[in-house]
């Protein structure tokens, strides 16, 4: 909804609530609002600009909350405010408020939730705390990113209510210590303090805060240790110290913390080893200890961090091999232990880590050769070994066809392909007599070895032999393990197996709640011998429970059978029941998490069953009635009386149908052939029923219409169409967060459901997918108000619109794929992004940009209709913007070109600036784009810019204010702090800004233009310029005289201002937008210009370039420079960026604390 609020709404005497957030709503907020009996005020995430007026507190006796957060509203933080003396909940963050924060805010004896974030609010000594320490009530008080709030901390935040949950006052000018009252406060959830100038040691009495999840301190000064009480905090997920003065040994009762999920320790002065009871942190997703004094061997079981993501532990003193339970880190996608000790060789199992993205094991002492299995990381984009004693051939397979001589450099004895100007040929003999000696010691050792293993395992083969003939003799039973449970016991202990005891009914037997004489509560499945069919099922559930061991399999205990009279199964008893009554009983209901944890569970229990067994185990009849829920709602699979084993040499087999309608595979239900793809795709119908609450039986599917093609059809038009209501309804204001989490599972459940075997996900692919979702969810559950307003469009609807991808409507070629044109049923014309089967940006960047840009509606941004997974087919559909490229219009070929005026011009420059100013400021989502350039500017048919390209982007909640990451952009328009040392805030947007800014002005590209040959890019010819008072030398001499001299000083000088190389003195966007329409002055600063050795610009492109020579393309034919590899703009691109080497936690991408 767009335009005005209407003065006469003032004239509703009656209304109680008005609701007019998350919109487009222009203009001020009319004074009558304020004259009225309302009690619910909301008009967040609009565009909402003006003064409020200064008594706008007097009259509202019944108000409650007052939501104006995320607007563009300023002057004078009303103290009027303090009079509507029934609040409850106050919300102005993200504002342009100015002045002091009112002293007299605890009036408000009723608030709870007080959120003054990102404003320019002042007060003298902090000292509006005291008041507050009256609202007794007070759940939420958040007042970071206040730059201009200084001061100390004071004690009496210890008297703040007793009841406050988020404490958040980072990202101001707060000095001083942390004070020892703030363990006053119990119920403190999160404490936000971080890129602040606090001082001194943390205060032990922190330890007695039982509910703390939350503890971000990094980027302060802080000195001293942790405080052994920090253990004490057993609810603690998130401690990020990064970036203080803290030193000692790291406490090894940090590992007794087993709800951590986040731990950075990095850029401080620890000393000690890494204590090994830190192997117990089993839900640990990211580890950062680097840049410390670290040293001894590796934990040996660093193996048990099963679902870690991260782990960074470069520039220490470690000393070890590198531990070969590594391998067990399946989740692993970024891995560092550079510049340590580190020796021995590179496991070979390094092969198994399929999900890595980022390796450095460089500056180290590591021998032998590079292992093979490398090859396998199809994901892996960043490898460095450099400077270690390694040897041999370098692989050519995989991702080492892209690596350059930089990553293997430093090891004399390496050799690989020619391009790597180190080739293994007869010219390189072995140099002496010591070289061939350990080449024979190297080949004679492994054969000795061989034979020895050869023997060991034959005299083991022959006694395992003898046991099992003993063991066979002996006991006849399923499992040995446990005790016979008579048939009397069980009559017992079920009461005679009484209806009161029954749990359920299956297709060969009932299941009954059991409770021996001691006490254990069991379930037992008795088998209806009268059945057809009752026997088998008996002996093949006993063939496969006895065999196989995995958390998320129902556990056999022992079994009871007297030949052809009574069978049956004494099993695990799980308190909880099914997924089925979970799913459709009115007295349960399961969240977001609850769900994907579950599917989790449920696809490592098949995964297990597919590939952790020498015979593969199909079970034939997933189904939520089979998916049993225990006490701490962990799934176990259950009822495998249909279950097949398949021999190692058939990979399916044909068999008679006796598995569940509507979730059988069309394969199984047709011809009867039982594979593992069989599952596959019942695991995906599974987890559409799970998301939508949907059984397929229902008779909704009925004729063609099935659960799955009712999923597919009804996404591309409304998400909220086949959710579950209970979803929709129980997440208050996390509903987009739920809506993204719903909208990943529900695509990879697609996947698995696809006609064609062949095309399904194996079950490794859809563990790793769905765990990369749960990595995303965790924080994007945090986040407020990010909507998906994509839909879901299918390949044969894409297909119909571009004619099948005709050649005739290709309108660009970007570095991972073509650009179509296309017409929709409805008449909108589109542009069709198509990635590349190949691209090895992979669903990434793509789920990133859906999730980045779906939240966001702004008329400087480009539109996302919405997306297609299918196959191997990745798709985003936008809207068509018919000029194309700032970049074509602008160094295009002379008939790409177009005539900008100097008006025209400026029109640009001021949309991409308010863009940028809608992203870093006004949106509830803060996001830093990361690679603004001429390319990434579309233009509509009147010439309104229009940012693209979000594949790159951060999310940047509001506790956060930088990230240190590994470098994504473009060469030349990187801010120097970025490009250096990964240090990433929205000032990084604002540099590249400046860059284009000049290129706009100037007409020329920053990186091609190069006028003389010391000049590296046309910014440093801008410097030189302004040091010789000839700034408008670098206006286009396209223009003539054609333009005005005061507003081309403006904008060189404000291209000057926001390329300035220290990030502080760059301007906010909002800020800038005010300069370009001439509202504020613009007084760029004198920048000398250094030497290239010097300047930190210089030093960055150094670092990059060797990079950039590998990761060029070929030449587009829209484009007289090398094609991005990184996704581009729906169009073209015309520059040359480096590749995000970390993982994407948001939105379907991460967050900005997430990646050190």
């Amino acid at each position: 909804m767009a335009g005005i609020i209407p003065h006469q709404i003032g004239n509703l005497k009656h209304l109680n609530w008005l609701n007019l957030g998350i919109n487009n709503i222009v203009g001020s907020v009319p004074p009558a609002i304020f004259n009225s009996t309302l009690s619910i005020i909301s008009l967040e995430l609009n565009q909402l600009s003006g003064h409020l007026p200064s008594d706008m507190g007097l009259w509202l006796p019944n108000l409650e909350s007052l939501y104006l957060g995320g607007n563009q509203l300023h002057g004078s933080f009303s103290k009027s405010i303090c009079n509507a003396s029934q609040l409850i909940r106050l919300d102005v963050s993200h504002n342009y408020f100015s002045g002091s924060i009112p002293d007299n805010l605890g009036n408000l004896r009723n608030l709870k939730i007080l959120n003054l974030q990102g404003n320019n609010l002042t007060s003298l000594g902090l000292s509006f705390l005291s008041s507050l320490t009256n609202c007794r009530g007070l759940e939420y008080l958040l007042f970071g990113k206040n730059q201009l709030l200084s001061g100390q901390l004071p004690g009496l935040v210890g008297n703040l209510s007793r009841s406050l949950q988020r404490f958040d006052a980072s990202f101001c000018n707060i000095s001083g210590s942390i004070p020892s009252e703030i363990g006053n406060l119990s119920r403190l959830i999160s404490i936000f303090l971080f890129d602040s100038k606090l001082t001194g040691t943390i205060p032990t009495t922190i330890g007695g805060l039982k509910e703390l999840q939350s503890l971000y301190l990094e980027n302060n000064k802080l000195e001293g240790s942790i405080p052994f009480e920090l253990c004490h905090l057993n609810k603690l997920a998130f401690l990020l110290l990064t970036n203080n003065k803290l030193s000692g040994p790291i406490p090894a009762c940090l590992g007794n913390l087993i709800s951590l999920r986040n731990l950075f320790l990095g850029s401080n002065m620890f000393s000690s080893s890494i204590p090994s009871s830190w192997t117990g942190l089993n839900d640990l997703l990211i580890l950062n200890l680097s840049y410390n004094s670290l040293s001894g061997p590796l934990p040996i079981d660093m193996g048990k961090w099963k679902v870690l993501t991260s782990m960074d532990l470069s520039n220490n003193q470690f000393s070890s091999n590198i531990p070969t339970g590594v391998a067990n880190l399946k989740d692993l996608t970024h891995f560092s232990l550079s510049n340590n000790r580190i020796t021995g060789s590179i496991p070979e199992s390094f092969g198994d880590l399929l999900s890595l993205e980022f390796l450095d094991l460089s500056r180290n002492n590591l021998s032998g050769e590079i292992p093979k299995s490398l090859e396998n990381l199809r994901y892996l984009k960043y490898f460095n070994v450099s400077f270690n004693r390694l040897q041999g051939e370098i692989p050519k397979g995989g991702p080492f066809g892209n690596y350059s001589i930089e990553s293997f450099k430093g090891n004399e004895a390496l050799c690989g392909a020619a391009q790597l100007h180190v080739p293994c040929s007869k010219t390189r003999p072995l140099r002496n007599s010591m070289v061939r000696t350990k080449l024979i010691i190297s080949v004679a050792l492994p054969i000795a070895s061989a034979i020895l293993v050869l023997a060991l395992i034959i005299i083991i083969l022959r006694r395992r032999k003898r046991k099992d003939r003993s063991t066979t003799q002996e006991d006849s039973t399923p499992l040995g393990t446990w005790r016979r449970i008579s048939y009397h016991e069980l009559h017992q202990a079920t009461d005679g197996f009484s209806d009161r005891r029954l749990l359920g009914n299956g297709s060969y037997g009932s299941v009954y709640q059991g409770t021996l004489l001691d006490g254990m509560e069991f379930a037992v499945k008795v088998f209806k011998l009268e059945l057809e069919g009752a026997f088998k099922s008996f002996d093949v559930e006993c063939e496969v429970l006895r065999n196989i061991r995995h958390r998320n399999l129902i556990k056999i205990i022992s079994s009871c059978s007297n030949d052809l009279d009574f069978k049956a199964l004494v099993l695990e008893f799980m308190s909880n029941g099914s997924l089925d009554k979970w799913l459709y009983s009115n007295n349960h209901s399961l969240d977001i998490l609850q769900r994907l944890n579950i599917m989790i569970d449920v696809a490592s229990a098949l995964e297990y069953l597919h590939h952790g067994n020498a015979t593969p185990v199909v079970h034939c009849d997933l189904k939520p009635s089979n998916v049993l829920l225990d006490e701490d709602m962990v799934a176990h699979l259950s009822d495998f009386g249909i279950a097949k084993l398949l021999s190692e040499e058939d990979s399916m087999i044909q068999t008679m149908t006796m598995a569940t309608i509507g979730y059988m595979a069309p394969e199984y239900g047709i011809e009867g052939i039982v594979s593992t793809k069989g599952d596959v795709y019942s695991f995906g119908v599974l987890m559409m029923e799970t998301i939508t609450r949907k059984r397929p039986t229902n008779k909704m599917f009925e004729g063609e219409t099935s659960l799955r093609s009712w999923v597919e059809e009804s996404l591309s038009s409304s998400l909220n169409q086949v959710v579950d209501t209970n979803l929709q309804s129980s997440i208050g204001g996390k509903r987009s967060a739920t809506d993204n989490c719903a909208l990943s599972i529900l695509l990879v459940g697609l996947e698995c459901s696809v006609e064609a075997p062949d095309e399904r996900l194996d079950m490794k692919e859809t563990v790793t997918k769905l765990k990369k979702i749960k990595v995303r969810s965790v924080h994007i559950t945090e986040l407020h108000g990010l909507e998906l307003q994509t839909g879901y469009f299918s390949l044969r609807q894409i297909k119909a619109a571009t004619n099948n991808f005709d050649s005739a409507n290709k309108i660009g070629e970007g570095g991972f794929g073509p650009v179509y044109k296309g017409v929709l049923p409805d008449g909108r014309v589109v542009a069709v992004k198509q990635l590349s089967s190949k691209s090895k940006q992979g669903n990434r960047e793509f789920v990133t940009e859906i999730g980045m840009i779906s939240g966001l509606q702004h008329p400087n941004l480009v539109k996302l209709y919405g997306c297609c997974i299918e196959g191997n087919q990745l798709l985003l559909i936008y809207e068509y913007l018919e000029n194309n490229s700032l970049a074509r219009a602008l160094f295009g070929r002379d008939e790409q070109r177009l005539n900008l005026d100097w008006s025209t011009r400026k029109k640009i420059c001021l949309g991409i600036a308010r863009g940028l100013a809608y992203l870093h400021e006004e949106s509830r989502l803060k996001i830093v784009h990361r690679d603004i350039k001429a390319t990434n500017v579309l233009l509509d048919k009147d010439l309104n810019a229009k940012i693209s390209d979000f594949g790159l982007a951060k999310l940047d909640e509001e506790e956060n204010t930088h990230i240190s990451t590994r470098i994504a952009g473009t060469i030349g328009y990187m801010a120097p702090e970025y490009a250096m040392r990964g240090y990433l805030t929205d000032k990084a947007d604002v540099y590249s800004f400046g860059v284009v800014l000049l290129e706009i002005v100037s007409g020329k590209s920053n990186t091609n233009y190069k006028p003389k040959e010391e000049f590296v890019f046309l910014l440093d010819w801008a410097y030189v310029q302004q040091e010789q008072g000839n700034l408008l030398e670098l206006v286009d001499p396209c223009l003539g005289s054609k333009y005005s001299k005061e507003e081309a000083l403006r904008m060189l000088n404000l291209a000057l201002l926001c390329t300035n190389p220290s990030p502080t003195l760059r301007p906010l966007m909002s800020s800038v937008v005010s300069m370009i329409e001439g509202k504020a002055p613009v007084q760029a600063p004198l920048i000398k210009r250094k030497d290239a050795d010097q300047d930190a610009r210089f030093k960055a492109f150094e670092m990059l370039s060797h990079d950039s020579q590998t990761n060029v393309s070929t030449f587009s034919h829209d484009s007289q420079a090398p094609r991005s590899t990184v996704m581009g703009g729906p169009w073209t691109d015309s520059s040359m960026s480096i590749p995000d080497e970390t993982r994407d936690h948001s939105s379907s991408s991460m967050l900005l604390n997430n990646n050190p």
